[in-house]
């Protein structure tokens, strides 16, 4: 009987995804010990992180919690989390690279979310600006949204 394991399923998008399970109690204990919490999608609030680490955070976070949507007709980027951080993040973004980002919510899920055009150039490139590790694939989907609302604005 193992303790841990990885469940592989695929969304919808047909991209693999993994959650790692853990049904020890004691591990689970261990965990929370440090600060681990369960269903923390419910209760997470935004931390307090130095300027100089903010970008790196944004950007684990965007990797683990977020979604950079491309196509010819939208491009956005969101993240799903609690009211209070998605109030705490657009307040911080939002004076911080002077942009206007919004929260929606469905059912009991919030979003924080950045669609307009060069609203969301400024804050991807802000982003990405010196990207040296993370998801490959959203750096990739980046470039395209770049790409994309370039063409756009220039035609």
């Amino acid at each position: 009987n193992f303790s841990l394991y990885f469940v592989k399923k695929t969304s919808e998008a047909r991209v693999n995804n993994y959650r790692l399970a853990i049904r020890d109690k004691q591990i689970v204990m261990d965990l929370q010990k440090l600060g681990l919490v369960p269903k923390k999608s419910l209760v997470l609030t935004f931390p307090e992180v130095p300027d100089e680490f903010l970008k790196p955070f944004i950007h684990g976070y965007l990797d683990g919690d977020g979604c950079l949507f491309e196509s010819s007709y939208t491009n956005y980027c969101k993240f799903i989390s609690t009211l209070q951080f998605c109030e705490s993040f657009k307040s911080k973004i939002d004076s911080l690279l002077g942009i206007n980002s919004r929260i929606n919510k469905k059912g009991n899920v919030w979003t924080w979310i950045v669609s307009n055009a060069k609203d969301l150039i400024l804050f991807i490139d802000w982003l990405y600006e010196d990207y040296t590790f993370g998801l490959d694939r959203k750096y990739e989907k980046y470039l395209k949204i770049k790409n994309n609302i370039n063409l756009k604005l220039n035609n």
